[in-house]
């Protein structure tokens, strides 16, 4: 179809993008706990207790600059983050090329330079200081001020922070370090959200009202999400019944409702109708809503809709 080389050159930037940045964060895991481990013989424990002492408390209080330095003071980091922020223009261009080639005379509106703009101020701020902060360095300094303030277990306090730092088997397969988890979904989310908001704003001095669901299954794909690529297109008065699940796609692979939300299981639990476009899937959500005139969609898709 047309345009399929222009979409498919964009989701597999993203893809890219995502996984490139990744590369680097289990070294970065494994410094930060041997940081945690030195921490840790520093001290004071009686009969394998961590102790209430003024020292211990003194302690905890340098572990937040300490993993700050660990962290932002690794120049592969932040080449990885002023990479990731340099991906939004490309994407932007990726995406421009989709339209022109469904669309000759499609022209980028102004608005996206400003929406790039403040997209990659957000992602910045989340891969940096206050993202980190607030997702892994305060997580941290409370895991071990719980065991410094309760007396706790020197060596449950040495297993949690292996787990949460560098991550852990469980039944259901391979736990993330906190640092991979968390930059993973900022990525993915991010620049997901970034090229369908872009799209979304594109679309709309075409009129397109038709959209397919396209996306990689680099991640693990959610039944909701597989359930939309088998349905492949749909059209934007669908949306309503689609993200309440409910399209023979979805019934067929027996998805789930979250009792909740009442929307299918791993969607923002704010999604509906104005915002689907952005959020999709939900978390970690690797797909995109193509937008597509009219003449492309196949004509027995068109006539199930009336």
């Amino acid at each position: 179809m047309t345009g399929d080389k222009e979409l498919n050159a964009t989701l597999d930037a993203i893809d890219k993008g995502v996984i490139d940045f990744q590369d680097g964060i289990p070294e970065i895991q494994r410094r930060i706990y041997e940081r945690l481990i030195l921490f840790q013989k520093e001290l004071q424990i009686q009969g394998g207790t961590i102790t209430n002492s003024a020292k211990n408390i003194r302690l905890l209080s340098r572990i937040k600059s300490d993993l700050y330095d660990i962290i932002l003071d690794d120049t592969d980091y932040l080449e990885s983050v002023k990479s990731f922020a340099g991906l939004y223009e490309k994407i932007d261009s990726l995406n421009s090329a989709y339209f022109k080639a469904l669309e000759k005379k499609f022209k980028p509106p102004t608005i996206v330079k400003e929406i790039r703009k403040q997209s990659v101020s957000l992602v910045l701020e989340n891969l940096t200081e206050a993202g980190l902060e607030a997702n892994l360095i305060n997580p941290v300094r409370e895991i071990i001020n719980t065991y410094v303030t309760t007396g706790g277990s020197y060596a449950k306090l040495a297993t949690e922070l292996q787990n949460y730092i560098t991550g852990y088997d469980s039944d259901a397969g391979r736990v993330e370090g906190q640092l991979q988890k968390y930059t993973r979904q900022i990525t993915t989310d991010a620049i997901n959200q970034y090229s369908a908001t872009v799209n979304d704003v594109m679309t709309q001095d075409l009129g397109w009202e038709w959209y397919r669901y396209q996306g990689s299954n680099v991640r693990d794909t959610r039944t909701f999400c597989e359930a939309l690529k088998k349905k492949k297109y749909f059209h934007r008065s669908e949306l309503n019944r689609i993200i309440k699940g409910d399209f023979d796609e979805f019934r067929q692979l027996k998805g789930k409702i979250y009792d909740k939300t009442g929307l299918p299981q791993g969607m923002y639990d704010d999604t509906n109708t104005s915002n689907f476009m952005q959020y999709r899937g939900g978390y970690n959500c690797g797909h995109q809503a193509y937008p597509i005139p009219t003449a492309l969609v196949p004509a027995s898709v068109r006539a199930a809709l009336k």
